[in-house]
């Protein structure tokens, strides 16, 4: 988890090289972790806020990884034949730096602290991209911007207006 939320790259290849039965099953412990951290990191807020920070997490990571996926299809070049699977193991091991999201109880540096947390999960997100999908540099960073948009919605907007 720690050379993965570094975004060493070789960390993913490994990851996605050996034929880890295991591999999916803790990238899903991975994403399940941040939303309880996301959902943690809202108890301060009141209400229902840790449920709907928990269900944004999980939803944003889940969309964001459709996203990546679906716009890399629209890319031309060679796509691994599991791609999918993949893609879904490194992204869920690049939201490792979600567990930090419990920082959003900060009183006044919450939110910006959350902001830099998705941004930390972007980089990590591009490098996983990259490693899975077998893409460019550039390339990377477009489909993993276009599904960071979604996550940074889910994640942070829409449980903040919900709230």
């Amino acid at each position: 988890m720690v050379g993965a939320s570094l975004g060493q790259r070789d960390i993913y290849y490994r990851i996605l090289d050996e034929d880890d039965e295991y591999a999916a099953r803790r990238a899903a412990l991975i994403v399940t972790l941040g939303a309880v951290s996301a959902a943690a990191g809202a108890v301060g807020i009141g209400g229902l806020a840790p449920i709907w920070y928990f269900a944004g997490a999980i939803l944003g990571w889940a969309l964001a990884t459709t996203v990546i996926y679906a716009a890399a299809l629209f890319i031309p070049g060679h796509r691994p034949s599991d791609a999918r699977r993949n893609l879904t193991i490194a992204l869920g091991f690049a939201y490792s730096p979600a567990l930090l999201l419990f920082l959003g109880m900060v009183p006044v540096f919450g939110p910006l602290l959350l902001l830099g947390i998705l941004i930390w999960i972007a980089g990590t997100s591009v490098v996983a991209a990259m490693a899975a999908l077998e893409l460019e540099v550039e390339t990377g960073i477009v489909v993993s911007f276009a599904g960071w948009i979604v996550l940074f919605a889910l994640t942070l907007l829409v449980p903040t207006l919900i709230v």
